[in-house]
Formats: C-alpha cells, structure tokens, sequence
C-alpha cells in the first residue's frame, strides 16, 4: 500500500515536472515571438486611464507620448507602415490626459495628418490643443494648413489661419497669401521647413525631412511638366517624356520606394502615395 502510493507521487510529480516544461518553453517562445514581432497596442478607455493615472495624469500623458515616438521610430528604422490607429488613439488619450501636452500635438501634426493620411482626425485632437493652448499659433496654424492643403476646405483654412494671425501678427501675411491661388506643393515644402526648424524629436525631424525629400522632387517635376507645356503647348502623358526631351536628366527616385508618374490630368503623382509599405 504504501509502495503504491510511493509510485503515485512519484508519477505526479514526473508530469508536473513534464508539464511544466512544456509549458515554460512555449511561455518562453510566446515572449520571444512578442519582442520580435509587434509590440502589445493594447490601450484602455481614455476614462480609464484618466481613473487610473490619478493625481500622475501629466505623467503618463508623456508616458504615452513616447511610447508612441518610439513605435512609430521603430517602424520608421525598418520602412514599414505603422498601426495608424494605435498611434491616434495613444495620442488622443495623451492629450486628453494632459490638454497641454505640445510634443503630442506636433507629432498628432508631423505624422497623423501626413504619414497616416488621417487630417480629421489630427485637426480634432489639434482643436483639443486650440481650446487650452489658447496662446500657442501653432495649433490653429495646423489646423489651417490641414483644412487648406488635405481637406480642401477653404471656408474653415480661413477661420483657423485668421485666429493663428490674432495671436502672432507675423501669421497675418501667410495667411493672406491663402486667400490667393498658390502653388500648394511649395506651400507643402514651406509649412514643413518651418516644422523641421522648430521640431524637438529625432523620430519627427526624419518623418519630416523623408517627406520634404519627396514633395521637393515633386516640386521640380511639376515645374519641368510646366516648361515641357511651354515649350511645346502640350502636356506630357509620360514622366519619361520629360526626359527624352532633355527637361530634366533623369527621374528622381522617390524615398518612399514608389515611381512617379503623370496622371490624366497631367499632375505628378507616385505609385508609393507618400507613404512607407505595409509589412
């Protein structure tokens, strides 16, 4: 009897033993797989966070905030598309958390409203900063471009460029000159020079200067399709025509990977739609 019961607990504790190392080793291979692959995008409701952040809200809106500029650094390194998403909703709750929080709203600008391609929702988040950052021109300034150059939306550009100028005169003459038809590519290019100048954080100064790369070679085709208009009264069907004709030496390569081309319209555009690959 008590021979048997030796032997029980002896087979019990053999497939614990096989049980647990069995389960140590996939525990182990799941861990690896998460630090290989994608990070853990899981983020609780804003009002969650604001419960559970207490009297540190400043704190883990920053928190937020770099945990966002180092993802999207991360995928930046390896050219690869970001979860969008994730990243709007990191910086909606890092500015809901602290309203006053500026490095969240200039990257809501620098990478939301270009590289997501997702203007509305950067411009809600910017009206959040609008609202409390009431001396800050920059905010409405963003607003402005963005209601300008993605929306298209001249009605709402104007109110947001003219509150920009209440607060910084020196607004006012840029904001006029949208009143005019302008070269919006090489309004692209100034907007972006000016946020490269005052920007703070690498992961944003290299979004920026990959995206002015591509809109200034943008620039120099669509003034070489202009010269190949006056020069022959026509517009080229073909980027390669450019080319032929001696405009231009060769075709600039795009830095996002993709080709540009001519559309029916005659205007330049790539295949890449400034935009990084999905993985």
């Amino acid at each position: 009897m008590i021979l048997r019961l030796k032997l029980q607990n002896w087979l019990i504790l053999f497939l614990l033993l096989v049980a647990y190392t069995f389960a140590f080793a996939h525990v182990k291979s799941y861990r690896e797989g998460l630090r290989k692959g994608e990070p853990l995008l899981y983020l609780p409701p804003e009002e969650v966070l604001q419960i559970v952040s207490l009297d540190y809200k400043n704190l883990v809106s920053e928190l937020l905030f770099f945990r966002a500029i180092v993802y999207f650094g991360d995928k930046l390194e390896t050219r690869i598309m970001p979860n969008w998403h994730w990243i709007h909703k990191a910086l909606d709750a890092s500015t809901y958390l602290d309203p006053y929080n500026i490095d969240s709203y200039y990257f809501a600008e620098a990478v939301l409203a270009w590289d997501a391609k997702m203007p509305k929702e950067a411009n809600k988040i910017l009206e959040r900063g609008a609202k409390f950052r009431n001396w800050d021109w920059y905010i409405p300034f963003f607003i402005g471009f963005n209601s300008f150059y993605f929306l298209k939306d001249n009605k709402e550009a104007a109110k947001w460029f003219s509150e920009a100028a209440k607060i910084n005169k020196e607004v006012a003459p840029i904001a006029a000159k949208f009143y005019y038809k302008v070269n919006e590519t090489a309004f692209a290019i100034a907007f972006l020079k000016k946020m490269y100048e005052d920007a703070q954080n690498e992961n944003v100064k290299m979004s920026i200067s990959i995206r002015l790369d591509a809109l200034e070679k943008i620039l120099s085709l669509e003034k070489a399709v202009d010269s190949y208009k006056d020069k022959f009264n026509k517009m080229p069907e073909r980027v390669e025509e450019l080319v032929k004709e001696g405009i231009i030496k060769d075709i600039p390569q795009d830095p996002y990977g993709g080709v540009f081309y001519l559309d029916k319209e005659g205007y330049v555009k790539t295949t890449s739609n400034l935009n990084f690959p999905s993985k």
